[in-house]
């Protein structure tokens, strides 16, 4: 009788405690609640996430922030159609969760745009996902650059681009498992585009007033099948004329390298001068030329007539006279060499004091 009323005192203390577990499990499932599984994912073009709303209650709308970037189905599928991110939304009744999408290109490249200097190379690194099944590239104009493919390493390859002439251009990478594009922008820039030209706001003596001349535009170019020096063409006019009893008249260019040192001095050449009268004159730009100055002449010397612009008379020794002083000839040309080389050191020594102006390339 005692061993009955025992298993009964024993059964009916198992019941309480079943009673009390399965009340504190049904407490925790309700406290749980509607909870979106994930608040941000990261996926590639073509592939595909998956989310869902846990214990939602109610059935779940989907929408994207950007569709054509990540697009989702009504069922919490997302897939991935353009790099870039957008935000997913799922609303089940009053209540709504987002998760923030990456989309990722499934081909990535280590540089989108690179400056090559005419033929000159460099190596863009191409990088894939596993799932890419074969990679081609294309180039918008081949006259610009050529391309070829390196031998990969694990998931990379290298794409080794060739400038050819000067300009700009774009390559294609095309991924065939997801038909995603991928662009390498180029640019070749001439040999010029990086010279600095100096340009007074006119171009004379400093020491002499009687004729002074203003650039008025110019521009570079290299004749077809040319290496190497290529040409100035420059545009000016004459903004004063003393009428020193010359027909011609001309300025000197000089042509530094990098180091500040001249590698050439060329002359700027005018005829049948009159104020307000335009003239052209192509010069020659030695290879290497970071730095090009239209000479604004100092007074180095005093003596006017060493600049060639004298109007005749008679002088001794290396100073005499051209014998036509409507014209120069090789007496007044060898005097403007000498004078120009005192121009020179001046203009080394004073480049500071003249501002790169707007360039004014055609």
């Amino acid at each position: 009788m005692k061993s009955v009323k025992k298993f009964r005192a024993f059964l009916g203390g198992f019941i309480l405690f079943l009673a009390l577990m399965f009340t504190v499990g049904s407490a925790d499932v309700k406290a749980a609640g509607p909870k979106l599984n994930k608040k941000k994912i990261t996926i590639y073009v073509g592939h595909t996430g998956k989310l869902k709303v846990n214990n939602a209650g109610k059935k779940v709308k989907w929408t994207s922030s950007k569709k054509q970037i990540a697009a989702v189905s009504s069922k919490g599928v997302v897939k991935g159609k353009k790099a870039g991110s957008a935000v997913i939304t799922a609303a089940a009744g009053n209540k709504k969760w987002t998760c923030k999408v990456t989309v990722r290109n499934n081909v990535s490249v280590s540089k989108g745009a690179i400056k090559i200097l005419p033929g000159k190379s460099k190596k863009v690194n191409i990088k894939i996902q596993k799932n890419v099944n074969n990679i081609r590239f294309k180039i918008k104009d081949p006259k610009v650059v050529s391309c070829k493919w390196g031998k990969w390493k694990g998931m990379s390859i290298p794409l080794t681009i060739t400038a050819k002439q000067s300009g700009s251009t774009y390559i294609t990478l095309t991924n065939t498992y997801s038909k995603e594009k991928v662009k390498i922008n180029v640019t070749v820039p001439a040999e010029w585009d990086d010279v600095e030209v100096v340009i007074p706001e006119t171009i004379g003596e400093q020491g002499y007033e009687s004729n002074r001349m203003k650039i008025t535009n110019y521009s570079f170019y290299q004749p077809s099948g040319w290496t190497g020096s290529y040409y100035m063409h420059v545009e000016f006019k004459m903004v004063k004329y003393g009428k020193t009893g010359k027909t011609n008249w001309g300025e000197y260019v000089f042509f530094y390298d990098k180091n500040g040192n001249i590698l050439d001095k060329s002359q700027l050449y005018a005829s049948a001068l009159a104020v307000g009268k335009s003239f052209s004159d192509e010069l020659l730009v030695p290879e290497g030329t970071a730095k090009i100055v239209f000479m604004e002449y100092p007074d180095v010397s005093g003596d006017h007539n060493n600049s060639g612009n004298d109007n005749g008379g008679t002088q001794d020794g290396d100073n005499s006279s051209t014998k036509d002083p409507l014209k120069w000839d090789d007496s007044d040309l060898k005097k403007m060499n000498s004078y120009a080389d005192k121009a020179a050191e001046w203009a080394k020594k004073h480049l500071i004091m003249h501002p790169k102006p707007r360039n004014s390339q055609a």
